[in-house]
């Protein structure tokens, strides 16, 4: 009866998957995060452009100084949370490459076992075909046996 195949690094197969997993929801997070941070300056540069076009269709054609003062402090508070929020995005998206990097090196690792299991899976098959047939010959061997004594008996 054949041997019923166990490999001896499953253990550490499954531990190698469960940190892909892993890895894999690290990038999702981080993308979900990026995501968020463009989102956040989209609407900072939607609120700036809003603020232009307010300008420019001012109306009457007249300024009043304390609304310009206003609106020009506005637009530079704008400007300054645009370019904090590039920073933010910046980290953002080193973050998905580097969660990116180690889900890569995960999976390189676990393909790496999976193919050494294959390997190893396949050698104990004809190891196993080898047997069969091994135990196949002795038992033809013994009826030719059986039989040529038989013959010379009779």
């Amino acid at each position: 009866m054949a041997k019923r195949f166990r490999w001896r690094l499953d253990t550490v197969k499954r531990v190698k998957e469960r940190e892909a997993d892993s890895r894999r929801e690290a990038l999702a997070l981080a993308q979900r995060n990026l995501g968020e941070a463009e989102d956040a300056k989209a609407k900072l540069e939607a609120e700036r452009e809003s603020q232009h076009e307010r300008l420019r269709g001012g109306g009457s054609g007249k300024l009043n100084p304390g609304d310009l003062q206003t609106t020009h402090a506005f637009l530079q508070n704008i400007a300054e949370r645009i370019e904090a929020q590039d920073a933010v995005i910046k980290e953002a998206m080193e973050a998905v490459s580097q969660a990116r990097e180690a889900l890569v090196e995960a999976s390189k690792e676990t393909k790496i076992l999976e193919n050494l299991r294959d390997r190893e899976h396949e050698v104990h098959k004809r190891d196993e075909r080898k047997r069969d047939q091994a135990q196949l010959d002795e038992t033809a061997g013994r009826r030719a046996f059986d039989q040529k004594k038989k013959d010379s008996e009779s």
